[in-house]
């Protein structure tokens, strides 16, 4: 009750959307916190989302993910959540929260519209059918074409994967230097020659494109089920723009292979499902052939199609980097992240010795 009322003060505060009758915060959010917000507006019943950005997320950033969900609500992509004005015409609105140090910290503040469909998995074990695996395929798609026009003047702070690639190993070995004695250090250990030789190779053939040859948009960068509402084998919804930013769009496709394709039982840990590369690849080209009118990148070409596997394999080295990362600086359970380390050095072994059939 008192959540709802503090909720209730700040929307009013910032927002026309009617009288606010529940508010519910929305579980599964890994860095930002969300609620579901109900109100009644001219006897209508509506439902929207409060998102609360963490503390440490820039203005600029910020500022850039909602230009691009506002380029793509122009376009009437509309499976994404759209942003609601506040009063003074403003995308967010400011608050403020004490951080560890004791110093007040900005959190910017946004309602989006509410996105129908079921929040069915996450990030990790995709269960997702063949109907569902191609319409995933379709919606990148889609969002590519859609995305490939935009222009924004401020860019994203994060590197590019082709910049961030050969800084991987001296910051890996940084946060393993620095701590001992935990699961998560052990194991990395173990495999800290192969992780160090995968990602040489792959930073040096990453350096090796031709930029002509390899489109750019804003990648999603972070297109997994997780991040998708499905009804029906469908996407109905698609959010979480927090990693997006100009880059190779053929990364973005070899990342959601990663993740939509990749198994996660103890057996076959690691493997990349041949048949679910093909059912991805085959809605994706085929959308793209079909809003090649309305495209800037078209379908992938026969080098973006070469360099595939190549893109799964510097994908699953950004992911293992990000898990590093949050593992070392937000002191989370290493017994947990042993398992998705797992799953990446599996796939690293995978990836050097077996060859995927990637068709255009």
């Amino acid at each position: 009750m008192e959540l709802t009322k503090r909720l209730k003060t700040l929307i009013d505060k910032h927002y026309n959307i009617g009288t606010i009758t529940k508010t519910a915060i929305i579980v599964g959010g890994t860095v930002n916190t969300s609620y579901c917000v109900w109100t009644h507006e001219n006897s209508i019943e509506k439902k929207y989302v409060l998102r609360q950005y963490q503390p440490l997320k820039n203005q600029n950033d910020i500022e850039f993910e909602h230009a691009i969900i506002d380029h793509l609500a122009k376009k009437n992509f509309s499976i994404v959540g759209h942003i609601k004005p506040t009063k003074s015409n403003e995308t967010y609105f400011v608050t403020s929260v004490n951080t560890d140090e004791n110093r007040p910290k900005k959190v910017f503040n946004s309602i989006f519209t509410f996105l129908d469909g079921e929040d069915l998995y996450s990030w990790c074990f995709p269960g997702c059918s063949m109907n569902e695996l191609s319409s995933s395929g379709q919606v990148l798609a889609e969002y590519h074409s859609n995305i490939s026009d935009f222009k924004h003047d401020k860019t994203k702070s994060d590197l590019k994967i082709k910049e961030l690639l050969p800084t991987l190993v001296e910051k890996i070995d940084t946060h393993i230097n620095s701590f001992d004695g935990t699961a998560v250090t052990t194991y990395l250990k173990e495999h800290l020659n192969l992780i160090t030789t995968e990602m040489n190779e792959v930073s040096r053939a990453f350096n090796t494109f031709d930029n002509d040859e390899f489109p750019e948009v804003v990648i999603h960068c972070d297109f997994h089920p997780g991040n998708l509402l499905y009804e029906n084998g469908k996407v109905t919804g698609m959010f979480d723009f927090d990693w997006a930013l100009f880059d190779i769009r053929a990364f973005d496709v070899g990342m959601a292979l990663m993740y939509f394709c990749s198994e996660w039982n103890d057996k076959d840990n690691g493997l990349i499902h041949q048949d679910k590369v093909d059912a991805f690849m085959k809605s994706y080209q085929a959308t793209q052939q079909k809003m090649i009118n309305i495209s800037k990148v078209g379908p992938l070409n026969k080098v973006e199609l070469s360099a595939m596997q190549l893109m799964i394999r510097g994908a699953n080295l950004y992911l293992l980097y990000w898990g590093i990362i949050d593992y070392y600086t937000k002191s989370l359970d290493s017994v947990e992240y042993v398992k998705y380390l797992k799953h990446s050095i599996k796939m690293i072994q995978w990836l050097r010795n077996n060859t995927l059939h990637i068709n255009g």
